[in-house]
């Protein structure tokens, strides 16, 4: 059984200062709360009639290149933007129920079933709308 695995880091606002002619301090607009997390994604790399492709089979996503590694910087980003839109459309949940992904207890062992392969990062990062609309 292979694994999804999520890192997540929130970084939060910090406001920004500017004194004013008077010598008070006056605060700008802070930029708005983001969060950014990278799911850890299994894709397998083969070669096929001379193009290098890269699958990963949990999601059902394919991609190809002239080098490995080609074919893996476009798996990664047709799979970032796969989860970004499953997550604008709100689907994601539904996407990885589907794929039979289940959250996994705290006290399960990651390393059971865990199959030898490669495991990529897809970054995703969010911003929060009503701030970003707001500033």
């Amino acid at each position: 059984m292979r694994r999804l695995t999520f890192r997540t880091n929130i970084i939060a606002p910090w406001l920004a200062r500017r004194e004013r002619e008077d010598g008070v301090a006056e605060h700008k607009n802070p930029p708005p709360e983001r969060i950014s997390f990278s799911v850890g994604v299994p894709v397998d790399v083969f070669q096929e009639d001379g193009t290098y492709i890269a699958v990963c089979k949990p999601l059902d996503l394919a991609s190809q290149g002239d080098t490995p590694e080609e074919a893996r910087a476009n798996c990664r980003e047709a799979l970032m933007l796969f989860i970004t839109s499953c997550y604008v459309r709100g689907t994601l949940d539904q996407v990885l129920l589907e794929a039979g992904f289940m959250p996994e207890s705290e006290t399960e062992d990651s390393s059971v079933g865990a199959e030898a392969g490669e495991m990529i990062d897809i970054p995703i990062s969010l911003v929060a709308h009503a701030q970003a609309s707001a500033a």
